[in-house]
């Protein structure tokens, strides 16, 4: 059994050591996505802000089978790494989408600059 999956285990059976072990994790969470997926840095810091409010959630639900935390937490993030692709993906396609929406409508506008005079 690995140090991470002891003081996963630990904070579990006690609530000690949350300060140390959240600390762990994210760092884990942050470095994850540049390490294996490539990412540059401010993609993984999107990322990061993207998953750290599951930090609590993905600790509750671990039960030692065997496999280390590192082993689930890994499986847990390269999940979510595409559930934000997709996101991203999206989130981009409608942003062009609105910008050609918006070009067309400029295009549609015509201006006439001739000039004008009042009659009373």
């Amino acid at each position: 059994m690995d140090s991470l999956t002891e003081k996963v285990l630990h904070f579990k059976n006690t609530g000690e050591g949350q300060t140390e072990l959240f600390s762990q994790i994210r760092i884990l969470i942050y470095f994850f996505p540049r390490k294996c997926g490539g990412w540059n840095a401010e993609d993984s810091s999107d990322f990061f802000c993207f998953f750290q409010d599951r930090i609590s959630r993905i600790i509750a639900r671990f039960t030692y089978q065997g496999k280390s935390f590192s082993s689930y937490l890994s499986s847990c993030i390269r999940f979510q790494m595409i559930c934000f692709q997709r996101q991203a993906i999206k989130a981009r396609e409608h942003r062009e989408c609105l910008c050609r929406e918006e070009e067309a409508a400029a295009e549609e506008i015509t201006y006439n600059y001739s000039k004008k005079t009042l009659k009373f």
